[in-house]
């Protein structure tokens, strides 16, 4: 007997949507078939509904603002809601990692309803060199380089071996892991341009996201994208382009994609898509800036057109009152929205703009599982992998409210905005952890060493 059917959906299986049924049993699925299932302990009826791969979130900051294990309570819960089953969180600290990660790991594992892998920071020269230990005894294996604290890490972290993560630091991390099963992850701006723009520009004139934009502009983004595949190409380095923010960056790989080779994943984030600088408040303060409604489509053909193949909400969850209101100085970057990644996408992308739901699938599930080794256990519903999987319905309207979230934030950018197309419910590896925005109170989350 099978511990769970899902029965009559219009399921994204093999590439493609089909009417079929899916059996699970032990956590993982074990039919997918066009015929008769065996029978059920409980059976859900999936019609009219789209059936897909439980989302996976490769970028989150959960421990930035809150402490890191109980954002893996509160913030796992609005994944669950949003049909998001795994996510992967950034986590950057001065001190090795190899006695950290058994704590941290074990304390996430307390509280997260769903499943989780984590990418370290690469901050020191020790770090560097101990990156094939965390690979080989954590699997770890996706670290962030972060061009955004070049020349800083001491002042901000105290690090005595502090990395300058200039370009040298760049290539010397790149030739280390050429090669290898390692992927670094790539803040893409150039800071001697946006620290320069910061001193010319007068602060005083605009207290908006749209000043904010002008120093950092989009061509700081590009130019060091240019720099970071040309550099990858030339080592052999695996990259991943973190949270691409502008539509210059994706004309710029559209025009020059044939030299660069496979090695490379970009990624853009939800609110790039869907939220402008001229009409999104200071909450809306991020890295990098939100930027014009123009260049959100530039970002929606960079989908389309199969240049931007993964999706990360960037979310890093902050109540109002630790964010700071008031000025645009005072106020910290970043704000929570995984819980909304998928109403978006179903909302503006295959409501609005006719992107189709396969693609969606793909780049919220499939192409993130192949980029961050965690393919073939997660990222499709296929026999043998988790039984991870969402079921949304199409058709359903909702309104953003702050009580209607179920993150520690308390308030969305997208407030008062009316999405098409919700998860209506959520199965992490064949147990149901979130239905009709019901979600359970249950942990249950596992680490996920990756290889």
């Amino acid at each position: 007997m099978l511990d769970l059917a899902i029965v009559n959906g219009n399921v994204y299986f093999d590439g493609g949507i089909h009417r079929v049924d899916i059996g699970v049993q032990d956590g993982k699925t074990v039919q997918v078939s066009q015929g008769t299932l065996p029978e059920a302990q409980k059976t859900v009826d999936a019609s009219q509904k789209f059936v897909m791969p439980g989302a996976i979130d490769p970028h989150v900051h959960f421990g930035i603002y809150n402490p890191w294990e109980s954002d893996f309570v509160t913030e796992s819960k609005a994944a669950a809601a949003g049909g998001i089953t795994t996510a992967i969180s950034y986590f950057r600290e001065k001190t090795p990692y190899l006695s950290l990660l058994p704590r941290i790991i074990a304390e996430a594992e307390k509280g997260s309803l769903i499943d989780f892998g984590i990418h370290l920071g690469i901050l020191t020269q020790q770090h560097v060199d101990e990156l094939q230990e965390y690979a080989s005894s954590f699997g770890v294996i996706s670290y962030k380089f972060y061009t955004n604290y070049m020349g800083n890490v001491k002042k901000i972290f105290g690090a005595e071996d502090a990395l300058n993560l200039d370009e040298g630091d760049m290539d010397h991390i790149f030739r280390k892991t050429a090669g290898t099963n390692i992927t670094i992850c790539v803040h893409c701006e150039n800071m001697s341009i946006s620290r320069r723009l910061e001193r010319d520009l007068d602060r005083d004139k605009e207290n908006s996201l749209v000043f904010y934009e002008k120093r950092s502009p989009d061509y700081a983004e590009t130019q060091s994208l240019m720099s970071t595949l040309y550099l990858a190409r030339l080592t052999g380095a695996k990259v991943y382009i973190v949270h691409t923010s502008s539509g210059s960056s994706t004309e710029f790989v559209q025009r020059t994609k044939g030299i660069w080779g496979e090695k490379y994943t970009m990624e853009t984030c939800p609110h790039y898509l869907s939220a402008t600088a001229s009409e999104t408040g200071l909450a809306g303060k991020v890295n990098p800036p939100l930027r014009s409604a123009q260049n959100a489509e530039f970002l929606w053909e960079g989908i389309r057109s199969g240049l931007l193949t993964t999706i990360g909400s960037d979310h890093c969850p902050c109540t109002r009152e630790k964010k700071g209101t008031g000025s645009l100085d005072a106020v910290k970057p970043g704000f929570g929205e995984m819980e909304l990644t998928l109403p978006l996408l179903f909302s503006e992308g295959y409501h609005k703009r006719g992107l189709p739901l396969e693609t969606i699938a793909r780049i919220t599930s499939a192409n993130v599982a192949k980029a961050f080794g965690l393919a073939p256990s997660k990222g499709s519903i296929a026999p043998g992998a988790d039984a991870d999987i969402v079921m949304v319905d199409l058709s359903l309207e909702r309104k953003v409210t702050p009580s209607s979230l179920h993150g520690s934030s308390g308030y969305s950018i997208y407030e008062g905005r009316t999405l098409k197309g919700w998860p209506v419910m959520t199965i992490r590896r064949g147990e149901i952890i979130a239905e009709n925005g019901i979600v359970s109170e249950e942990g249950g989350g596992r680490y996920l060493k990756r290889s």
